[in-house]
């Protein structure tokens, strides 16, 4: 994403993330083409605002889920659902944009028997950023999504550094040595993985045009992780940011 339009975009919504990593996922939300995507943690929103900035198009179903539990001192976010759904139509009329956001007030543990909540069939992008304390909290979570995700689905997943959340890391590598998953990139702090049908070298030619955005280097690789070869794409700090 170019330096004005993510400026631009951050006036008005301000997710958790790096502008590397941030930038990064801007230019795969554009690439995946997604439509039907689901955040597991939304907490202000923002994310979700973001996407739909970042994607302009009022046909993308937005949804996520959120238990109103986490308070971050340093921003004022929403402490109700309802007051949550009233700065998310105020900030997108801001953005002119026509997107409706759809958010459950429930805790993600409990979501098993809440998934069709929003009438999607399958989803083909799903951010994990929520959860830390076990791997097995994790895979229990993402074990009863997979059903309703499509082959093409990504996992962008936040905060998976040792500083952060490492068990996000770890279940999500679990699953790649289990040949569940495979890794499609690794960012800052970010990172995404892909069912095992989908097309990572394809996918990371496609980003090649982007890798030498304001924000960030990339750069197609492979490595070898639990005796198999993998295709992905990383991406490092350029002009180094953060929005927090």
């Amino acid at each position: 994403m170019n330096r004005q339009e993510l400026n631009e975009m951050l006036l008005i919504c301000m997710p958790l993330s790096s502008r590397a990593d941030l930038s990064t996922v801007g230019d795969i939300l554009r690439v995946h083409k997604a439509k039907n995507i689901l955040e597991l943690g939304v907490g202000n929103a923002d994310w979700l605002i973001f996407a739909a900035a970042v994607l302009h198009d009022s046909s993308v179903n937005l949804t996520g889920y959120e238990n109103f539990t986490w308070k971050f001192e340093d921003h004022n976010w929403a402490s109700t659902l309802e007051e949550l759904n009233k700065s998310n139509k105020q900030r997108l009329l801001q953005l002119k944009l026509t997107n409706i956001i759809q958010i459950k007030h429930n805790d993600i543990e409990n979501l098993s028997s809440n998934i069709t909540d929003f009438g999607i069939e399958k989803y083909d992008i799903v951010r994990l950023d929520c959860l830390c304390n076990t791997v097995l909290q994790i895979d229990t979570v993402i074990d009863s999504i997979m059903p309703y995700t499509s082959e093409n689905c990504i996992f962008l997943v936040d905060d998976i550094t040792p500083a952060y959340c490492p068990n996000r890391f770890l279940s999500f590598m679990d699953k790649v040595r289990k040949k569940e998953l495979k890794p499609l990139w690794f960012g800052e702090h970010e990172g995404a993985w892909v069912k095992p049908s989908f097309d990572t070298i394809k996918f990371a030619v496609e980003m090649e045009k982007y890798f030498a955005d304001y924000w960030y280097s990339g750069e197609n690789t492979n490595r070898e992780f639990y005796g198999a070869n993998y295709s992905y794409f990383t991406s490092r700090p350029k002009n180094v940011g953060y929005i927090h």
